[in-house]
C-alpha cells in the first residue's frame, strides 16, 4: 500500500519537474538575444527625422552604406544602398524598430 502510494507521489513529481523545466527552457529561450543579429547602422548613418511609415536618415560616413530598415510587426525591408547625404526610407505596414547594416 505504501510502496504504491511512494510511486505515485514519485511518478507526479518527475513530471511536475519536467514540465517546470520545459517551461523555464522555453522561457529563457524568449529573452537571451540571438547573437547571429546583424551589428546595427555605422554611427554615421543618423536617423535625423521620424514618422510613423518612413525615417530620414543621414549618411555622414563619406562612403555609400548598405543599411536595412528592420520592421516590427511585418518583414523587414530589403538592403538599401545609402549615400552621402540625405534619404528617405519608407514601408506600408509594420513599426520601425532599427536600422541595420548590410
Amino acid at each position: 500500500m505504501y510502496a504504491n502510494l511512494i510511486k505515485d507521489n514519485f511518478v507526479k513529481l518527475t513530471r511536475m519537474v519536467a514540465i517546470g523545466t520545459a517551461a523555464a527552457s522555453v522561457t529563457l529561450v524568449g529573452i537571451i538575444p540571438p547573437t547571429f543579429a546583424a551589428p546595427l547602422a555605422p554611427s554615421c548613418i543618423r536617423i535625423t527625422s521620424q514618422s510613423s511609415r518612413s525615417i530620414r536618415v543621414n549618411n555622414t560616413c563619406g562612403t555609400q552604406k548598405r543599411v536595412k530598415v528592420v520592421l516590427a510587426f511585418a518583414p523587414d525591408k530589403a538592403c538599401t544602398a545609402i549615400n552621402p547625404g540625405q534619404n528617405t526610407l519608407s514601408w506600408r505596414i509594420g513599426r520601425f524598430d532599427r536600422l541595420e547594416s548590410c
